[in-house]
């Protein structure tokens, strides 16, 4: 088994077409990432090591948590592991993918690329966006809170409703917006294993395909 003092676990979904299967348009593909550090290769690039793949669909939360655990504890050196990092957008059953590793010391984060994107897509053209960020990660989401609420009123309908969405948010997963060691592969793991495969243009899956 691979030592693994430290573990980082990431976990994102994506959903693809599906054909004749009456009303149900599509299905979600499951994809979870574990390794163990990261290696710099060049300028932004940087290596995931000792990387897992899973990928499942058609799974309830539990029996997702049990394949993610049984495939670890076979790949991994688990039972040495002192802390586990777990990234993801914050839906409730990526944030939970790795709970049954029984790990003791385990830090949730929100990936910063899903912090950045929901600020900058509602408030972009009304505050400065870079200084708020900065402002959240140093200080915590009740120090932007009414600097939020202040743009929002006042907004037009569309921009009032895309602005309480990320507020909320942001307010849920305040407790996980921390600084942290470098993750946020999730994303280019699922375009690379799954959306350019899967979701090519023309391209649709039978429920047994997929």
């Amino acid at each position: 088994k691979i030592a693994a003092p430290q573990l980082f676990g990431e976990a994102d979904g994506i959903w693809v077409p599906l054909q004749n299967a009456g009303k149900k348009k599509r299905i979600e593909i499951r994809v979870a990432i574990a390794y163990t550090g990261k290696k710099y290769i060049s300028k932004d690039r940087r290596k995931l090591l000792n990387k897992t793949c899973l990928t499942a669909t058609r799974v309830e939360s539990q029996a997702w948590q049990v394949m993610i655990r049984e495939q670890l504890y076979a790949r991994y050196k688990l039972d040495d592991t002192r802390h586990l990092y777990v990234g993801g957008d914050g839906a409730n059953w990526v944030g939970s993918t790795f709970d049954f590793l029984g790990i003791k010391k385990v830090t949730r984060i929100l990936d910063p690329y899903h912090v950045k994107k929901a600020i900058i897509s509602a408030f972009s053209d009304s505050i400065d966006c870079k200084a708020l960020i900065k402002q959240l990660y140093d200080e915590g989401f009740a120090s932007i809170e009414k600097t939020l609420i202040d743009a929002t009123v006042g907004a037009t309908e569309t921009q009032v409703k895309k602005r309480v969405e990320c507020m909320n948010y942001l307010r849920n997963n305040a407790e996980f917006i921390v600084r942290g060691p470098s993750m946020g592969a999730i994303e280019s793991n699922v375009g690379k294993l799954i959306a350019q495969r899967m979701k090519t243009r023309g391209v649709s899956w039978s429920i047994a395909g997929a």
